[in-house]
């Protein structure tokens, strides 16, 4: 029987520990190291905003815990969650609306699921000058299409589940999804005009 080698590759650094180290970066104003202006006032302030949310939401869990294999580890968990959240949703929505009754742990899951989707996606604009830069560009689009869909059935859920605030939560489905779209022309425009 002929011996298998795999080959090792180094564990990427923990998830949560990178990321406190983009809070110190931008907290000691070292982000911008290759840029001529350094983040300052709101700028500054909005981005460790950004960062220390992230740190507690679900994704950086997967993340951390992905990352304990490796960095391919890392990769396919949040290929797998970002597969996983929109199939969820749409069964906690089947469930409920078969059942013919509402849930406040569906409502609360879509909402969840929602920030951590849209910390992502401005993490992706507003974050690009800290983060590196997608492992590929078609797995970038598939996975936001895949971000489209759980956009679409988080909202699905959050209808049937506070039905009340219907027009309230139109105007924030409108504005999320402008949101998605800004970022996603944003992200890929510059990523082009960059490599130019």
């Amino acid at each position: 029987m002929p011996h298998l080698h795999i080959e090792h590759m180094p564990k990427p650094i923990g998830a949560y520990k990178k990321q406190l180290q983009y809070i110190r970066k931008i907290w000691t104003k070292s982000a911008h190291s290759s840029a001529r202006i350094e983040p300052f006032g709101l700028e500054r302030w909005a981005l460790l905003a950004l960062l220390v949310f992230k740190l507690f939401m679900p994704v950086m869990f997967v993340r951390w815990l992905g990352g304990m294999i490796g960095a391919k580890g890392r990769k396919i968990s949040v290929e797998l969650y970002a597969l996983a959240v929109p199939a969820v949703l749409f069964a906690l929505l089947w469930l409920d609306a078969s059942a013919g009754r509402t849930s406040r742990l569906s409502a609360g899951l879509a909402t969840l699921f929602l920030f951590d989707l849209v910390s992502y996606l401005l993490g992706l604009v507003f974050l690009e000058h800290i983060y590196s830069g997608p492992a590929s560009k078609t797995r970038s689009m598939l996975l936001l299409q895949i971000n489209l869909v759980e956009i679409i059935v988080a909202f699905a859920t959050l209808y049937w589940n506070l039905g009340g605030a219907g027009q309230l939560l139109v105007v924030v489905q409108i504005l999320t999804s402008f949101l998605f779209v800004g970022i996603v022309l944003t992200h890929f425009m510059s990523r082009s005009s960059s490599s130019k």
